[in-house]
């Protein structure tokens, strides 16, 4: 059974990782935060230390995010 408060608080998490994106002074730092949610870290993520890795998980995050990201996109001002 999913743990659907975990769901709610991760949903947040990647809101305000969108969110910041849209600041010039964080936007690089955030973009970046991508990189760490979708990077694979053996050392971290592994059954040795009871990680749950979800089959198709990056998937699941683009196909979750990417809308938000095209809307910032078309919506953000040229030069930004």
């Amino acid at each position: 059974m999913r743990d659907e408060s975990r769901y709610d608080f991760q949903k947040i998490l990647v809101f305000q990782l969108l969110s910041c994106l849209e600041d010039p002074p964080v936007a690089e730092t955030a973009a970046s935060g991508f990189g760490v949610i979708l990077e694979d870290c053996p050392e971290v993520l592994n059954f040795k230390s009871h990680a749950v890795i979800r089959i198709m998980y990056k998937q699941r995050f683009f196909q979750e995010t990417e809308p938000k990201l095209i809307k910032g996109f078309n919506s953000a001002k040229p030069g930004t």
